[in-house]
């Protein structure tokens, strides 16, 4: 973490980011709104993801995940692009497979929502 972040910011983020990862099933709504209008992603297979693939996913995942016990973030590291961006970047274990992930976070429109993400299979 650079000296630029502040520790409440980077927090929440990656709150946010784990709430986005295992949904809980009664703030689907609030994590919605988590991902900004133009948001998109490069999956894990490579293929190009847009707002409703995201939202969808999410609503798809709500209640199948038992929390800590089946996912495990490593090698976290938050980097400020910018004063209104953070650059999100860890690993990410469950029991089906591991990736490398990338989130860029923004909140040049408002509240802070996730812009970009992308997944690979390590």
């Amino acid at each position: 973490m650079t000296d630029s972040l502040h520790s409440t910011t980077v927090e929440y983020l990656w709150a946010a980011e784990y709430r986005l990862i295992v949904p809980g099933e009664h703030e689907l709504e609030a994590l919605v709104d988590l991902i900004a209008p133009d948001f998109h992603e490069i999956g894990a297979s490579g293929r190009r993801l847009t707002r409703d693939d995201a939202v969808a996913a999410i609503t798809s995942r709500v209640g199948s995940m038992s929390g800590q016990d089946s996912v495990i973030l490593t090698r976290i590291l938050a980097m400020a692009v910018s004063s209104n961006a953070i650059l999100l970047t860890y690993d990410l274990m469950t029991p089906e497979r591991s990736t490398r992930r990338t989130s860029m976070w923004d909140r040049a429109e408002g509240p802070w929502r996730m812009r970009f993400h992308q997944g690979t299979v390590s």
